[in-house]
C-alpha cells in the first residue's frame, strides 16, 4: 500500500517580499496606533524642568488619561514639512477629564506650533501671583522648604548654583524647584486670574522656564490644548533612543518620585556583566549592585534613603570590619592588640577603600548626578570608599557572609601587613606619641567650611599640648583630621616626609 507525499511549494521571491512588507506595515500601523492613542515618548531639549526632568532626558506621556484634544494625534513638524501637524476641528475635549494641580503636562501654547512640557500650577478660576520668588495661589503662599544647593546648566552650557527647593501644593503634592534668586524677571508679577477652561502651567526652574507667566509666549493654556500627561522617565547613554523595554521601565516610574534609570535596560545589563567579572561575584539580585552605585546627589532628596547607596554603605561598612578582624586574628598570631588596632583602621579606612575602588574600576560604574559628576566626583576618595563599602554591603545581602568574606579577602589580603599601618593610621600614632610624653591627647577642631553642600572643603587644626597648631584640609572631616596628624607627625621628625 503506498501513500502519495504532498510537499509545500516553494514560496516565490515576489511573495516573500509581500509578506516582508505586510509585517513591516502591521508593525508601522500598530505603532501609530500606540503612539496616537495610548504613550508617546518625548524628549526634554531645555532646562525649564530641571530638576524633575533633565535636559536631554526621555520621558513617556500618557495621551488618553486625560481624553483627546486637537492636537492629540499630531505627529510632529519636520523643518519646512508639516502634513503630520495637523489638528482636529474640536473646541472641547474628547473623553475629557482635566488635570490635577501638580500634574506635568505636555500641551501646544496658543501662540506656539511645538509642544511644551510643565507643571500645572493654577486651575480654572485660581488667582496665580509671584511675590519676591514665592508663589501664591489664590493669595495663599504656597509652603517651600529648602532642600540645599546645586549647579545649574542650561541647553547653551551656561552655569548657574541654583538653589533648591520642596514645594508642596495645597492638596498636599510636593514636588522639587530650584531658583538662582528670587528676585529674577518673574519673580515678582501681575495677578493672573484663570479663565474658564484653561490652565496655568509654570517649569520647576523657576527662573530658566518661559511659562503661562509669559503671556505673549505661552499664557493660559486652553484644556483643547492639552497633548499628554507625562508619567515617568528614564536616562539614557548620549545618543542613544529608549527601547520598548526603557520606556515601559519609565511608565512605572512616577515622575513626583524622580527616581531616575541611569542607563537603559540593555546597556545597564552590559556594563554590570563586567563589573561582576571584576568583582569575581554575580548578583542574583542585579538591583542591590545598581543601588550600591548609585550616588544620593543621582536622586531626589525624599527617596535617596530607600534608593542610594546610604544604607548599604552603612552595612558593608560592619561586614569589612568583622571579616578583617577575624582576619587579622588569624594571618597575624604575633601581633599584639595595639598592632592589631592600628591595622583594622588602616584596612577599612576610605583611603584603602578607595585604592580598592580604583582597582576595580568603580568610578565609572557610579551613578551622580550632574552636578556631581561635573566636580569629578567618580574620583574623590570619599565617594570611592563609600561605594566600595556598599559594594560589600550588597554582596552580603545578596549571596550572605560567606560571598562577603570571600571578596573582602580576595580584594584586601594585600594590604594585610603590621607596617603599612603604622605610617598609615595618623592620628593613633599622634595619640601614643602624645601619650608617650605626658601629653593630653590631641584635639582636633574645624576652623572652617568651604565649597557647596555636594563638594565642601573642611579645614582642621590640630593641637598637642604646647606644640603650635597645624592644620590640614579635605573633602570631610576625617580626611582633613588625618592629614593635619600626618603633618605633624613629620613636623616632629617621627615620620619622614612623604618621597
Amino acid at each position: 500500500m503506498s501513500q502519495s507525499t504532498h510537499k509545500a511549494a516553494p514560496k516565490s521571491a515576489a511573495g516573500e517580499a509581500w509578506e516582508t512588507i505586510v509585517v513591516v506595515v502591521e508593525a508601522l500601523l500598530i505603532a501609530i496606533v500606540l503612539r496616537s492613542f495610548l504613550y508617546q515618548p518625548f524628549s526634554i531639549p531645555t532646562a525649564s524642568m530641571q530638576q524633575t526632568l533633565m535636559i536631554g532626558d526621555y520621558f513617556v506621556a500618557n495621551k488618553f488619561v486625560w481624553g483627546y484634544g486637537k492636537h492629540s494625534f499630531s505627529l510632529g513638524r519636520y523643518g519646512n514639512f508639516t502634513l503630520l501637524d495637523f489638528e482636529l476641528p474640536i473646541s472641547g475635549r474628547i473623553l475629557g477629564r482635566s488635570p490635577n494641580r501638580g500634574d506635568v503636562a505636555v500641551f501646544r501654547p496658543v501662540p506656539q506650533t511645538v509642544e511644551y512640557i510643565k507643571r500645572v500650577v493654577g486651575l480654572p478660576g485660581d488667582r496665580i501671583q509671584m511675590k519676591q520668588g514665592r508663589l501664591y495661589i489664590n493669595d495663599v503662599m504656597v509652603e517651600r522648604e529648602k532642600i540645599g544647593t546645586a549647579e545649574d546648566t542650561d541647553s547653551s552650557g551656561d552655569t548657574r548654583e541654583v538653589t533648591v527647593y520642596r514645594e508642596t501644593f495645597p492638596e498636599g503634592t510636593s514636588h522639587t524647584i530650584q531658583e538662582i534668586s528670587d528676585n529674577g524677571p518673574l519673580d515678582n508679577t501681575q495677578e493672573y486670574v484663570v479663565p474658564a477652561g484653561h490652565f496655568f502651567m509654570m517649569g520647576d526652574n523657576r527662573d530658566r522656564s518661559a511659562d503661562s507667566r509669559v503671556l505673549s509666549a505661552v499664557g493660559f493654556v486652553p484644556e483643547t490644548n492639552l497633548v499628554a500627561k507625562a508619567e515617568g522617565s528614564v536616562l539614557l547613554d548620549q545618543g542613544q533612543y529608549p527601547t520598548l523595554a526603557d520606556l515601559a521601565v519609565a511608565r512605572q516610574c512616577a515622575l513626583e518620585q524622580n527616581v531616575p534609570i541611569r542607563l537603559s535596560m540593555r546597556s545597564r545589563a552590559r556594563s554590570r556583566s563586567g563589573l561582576e567579572q571584576r568583582l569575581g561575584y554575580q548578583f542574583a539580585d542585579p538591583d542591590l549592585l545598581d543601588r550600591a552605585l548609585t550616588h544620593s546627589s543621582a536622586i531626589s532628596p525624599s527617596k535617596r534613603i530607600e534608593h542610594s547607596y546610604q544604607r548599604l554603605e552603612f552595612l558593608g561598612d560592619r561586614v569589612l570590619g568583622l571579616v578583617v578582624a577575624d582576619m587579622l586574628f588569624r594571618k597575624l598570631p604575633k601581633a599584639n592588640e595595639g598592632e592589631l588596632s592600628r591595622t583594622l583602621n588602616t584596612l577599612v579606612r576610605k583611603e584603602t577603600c578607595a585604592i580598592i575602588a580604583r582597582t576595580l574600576d568603580l568610578g565609572r560604574e557610579i551613578n551622580l548626578g550632574d552636578s556631581e559628576a561635573r566636580t569629578g566626583g567618580a574620583e574623590k576618595d570619599a565617594i570611592l570608599g563609600d561605594v566600595t563599602e556598599a559594594v560589600i554591603g550588597a554582596i552580603f545581602c545578596d549571596g550572605g557572609l560567606g560571598k562577603a568574606y570571600e571578596f573582602v579577602e580576595r580584594m584586601f589580603g594585600d594590604h594585610f601587613t603590621v607596617g603599612q599601618a603604622d605610617r598609615a593610621d595618623a592620628k593613633t600614632t599622634l595619640q601614643e606619641w602624645a601619650q608617650a610624653r605626658g601629653l593630653e591627647p590631641p584635639t582636633y577642631t574645624q576652623i572652617e567650611r568651604t565649597g557647596p553642600d555636594h563638594a565642601p572643603e573642611f579645614t582642621i587644626a590640630v593641637v598637642v599640648g604646647t606644640h603650635e597648631p597645624i592644620s590640614a584640609i579635605g573633602p570631610s572631616k576625617k580626611i582633613a583630621e588625618h592629614k593635619a596628624a600626618e603633618i605633624f607627625l613629620v613636623r616632629q621628625k617621627v615620620w619622614k616626609e612623604p618621597a
